[in-house]
């Protein structure tokens, strides 16, 4: 539950906030709520869904990369929820020269996103995914030709149900549609 929390928030939020929780609740009979108020407070997020998800249910969580399409300078990348479970989702682009560019998609349910550094490297974030669409199409500013990889939770921090589906390798010279 807190790993998937430092997921979401940050590494080094989830720290804080757990520290917080601490001193604000030592001596006193707390409640999950108390947790989540003091996680909303460090992050500035909103986390009901995410106590909801995990607290109140017994959904599946399993992300995928389902399909990549370069089109002119840029590349389409689509994810798919193919669980039922909400989770703001990382992807890893490995360039053919092998460098890694690193995107946060949050969910719309948070109002934001986790802090850049927060988790131990630099991303650009994206648009949210609105929890109620399946897929996500984000589009990067690198052309088809010029990506290796393309990896969905590329860290292995979700608890993912089928990591099969997770990461799309491309050819060398790839121009097409790419289908896993």
């Amino acid at each position: 539950f807190l790993d998937q929390l430092g997921a979401v928030i940050g590494d080094s939020t989830l720290h804080r906030g757990l520290l917080r929780y601490y001193n604000t609740c030592r001596f006193k009979h707390p409640e999950p709520i108390d947790v989540r108020r003091v996680m909303e407070k460090e992050s500035g997020l909103q986390l009901d869904w995410y106590f909801d998800e995990w607290i109140n249910t017994t959904r599946d969580l399993d992300y995928a990369v389902s399909g990549v399409m370069g089109r002119g300078d840029s590349t389409y990348i689509t994810l798919a929820r193919k669980g039922e479970m909400l989770m703001p989702v990382d992807v890893a682009l490995v360039g053919t020269d092998g460098a890694t560019t690193w995107y946060h998609i949050p969910l719309s349910l948070m109002l934001g996103g986790r802090n850049e550094g927060s988790d131990g490297h630099a991303f650009s974030a994206m648009p949210p995914w609105l929890w109620t669409a399946p897929e996500y199409v984000m589009v990067v500013p690198v052309p088809l030709s010029g990506l290796r990889s393309v990896t969905v939770d590329p860290d292995g921090r979700l608890a993912d149900k089928d990591r099969s589906n997770d990461t799309v390798e491309l050819p060398t010279g790839t121009q097409g549609i790419i289908r896993p």
